[in-house]
């Protein structure tokens, strides 16, 4: 969305100095303290007050309500705050270098996720951050220690079901069962499944999530994917206490989470992966030649209203 003669930053707008804005810095956003919002009110041409109104109706409780807002730049982030811990609006541009990766909102479009840039933003975290790296997990739990030994998983690879060896690399999904039918790992299909390319034959019986799933695994150019389903036996009372008891280190010890957050039941899919397609909703405002801000809302405010949110567990 480009800057045209209409499209240009009212008076009041106009008092932010966007070339001031540090992003090493933790200097406040200039010139705008408390506005009260009927300011936005009406003023379709300034695209500075359509993308704040916009955060206003789409995050606050009741916008309605709202007499007053304030921005706040917030240097740690670099990210300007609205509606407190609820929406921010970010600077939109493709990172120049690695060290940018996180400090700017990036444009997104098409029905697909670019997994490509995710196993990049993989790659930066694992070559960067320390507490990524692999280790074994262990907690104690009235004086006996549990330990995380060996781990049942799919292998995307080999498409099967894999015992591997704890530190290990995988990913976890976490989704919604909902009132479809699941196929489950059991006692009478446990051998099959462990037989290479048997997971092909199965594949339109595996719920779409957890397909769509797999295929994101696989593209990122990861191996293993736990899913409660297929890899704690169904019908194995001892088995499936195992797993609930260490499911927290399941969890926590994974590469990372697929967080299917917005399915209602196990074939909904992951929309913007494999065989689901996704609507981009993006809102992104053209603020200056230079400067494009896009709205962000926070994931807690967005899992609010979602059957992800009322499950048992999460």
């Amino acid at each position: 969305m480009s800057a045209t003669k209409t499209d240009e930053l009212c008076p009041q707008c106009s008092k932010i100095r966007f070339d001031e804005i540090s992003f090493d810095t933790s200097a406040d956003l200039p010139a705008w303290a408390n506005c009260a919002r009927h300011d936005f009110s009406g003023r379709s041409t300034c695209p500075l007050c359509r993308l704040i109104q916009f955060t206003i109706e789409v995050s606050a409780d009741s916008p309605s309500n709202i007499t007053s807002i304030k921005l706040r730049w917030e240097s740690s982030d670099r990210k300007i705050r609205v509606l407190d811990h609820k929406t921010s609006l970010h600077f939109v541009r493709e990172p120049s270098s690695t060290a940018a990766v996180y400090k700017v909102g990036l444009p997104v479009s098409g029905s697909m996720i670019d997994l490509q840039r995710a196993r990049f933003w993989l790659d930066f975290c694992t070559s960067k951050h320390q507490a990524c790296n692999l280790k074994t997990a262990s907690y104690s739990q009235q004086g006996k220690t549990t330990e995380l030994v060996t781990l049942r998983v799919i292998d995307v690879v080999s498409k099967c079901i894999a015992q591997v060896k704890m530190p290990c690399k995988y990913v976890t999904l976490s989704y919604v069962w909902g009132g479809v039918a699941n196929f489950r790992l059991t006692s009478n299909n446990q051998a099959m499944l462990s037989q290479p390319g048997i997971l092909t034959q199965v594949w339109m019986r595996i719920p779409r999530t957890i397909r769509d799933a797999i295929e994101a695994v696989q593209t990122l150019g990861e191996k293993y994917l736990w899913v409660d389903s297929l890899c704690l036996i169904q019908n194995d009372h001892s088995d499936m206490q195992r797993g609930i008891a260490i499911m927290d280190l399941i969890y926590e010890n994974a590469l990372f989470s697929i967080i299917a957050a917005g399915s209602s039941h196990a074939n909904t899919g992951i929309a913007g992966v494999g065989s689901t397609s996704r609507i981009v909703t993006q809102r992104l405002q053209q603020i200056t030649p230079n400067i494009a801000l896009a709205c962000h809302i926070d994931v807690e405010h967005l899992l609010k209203q979602t059957t992800y949110n009322r499950r048992g567990w999460t």
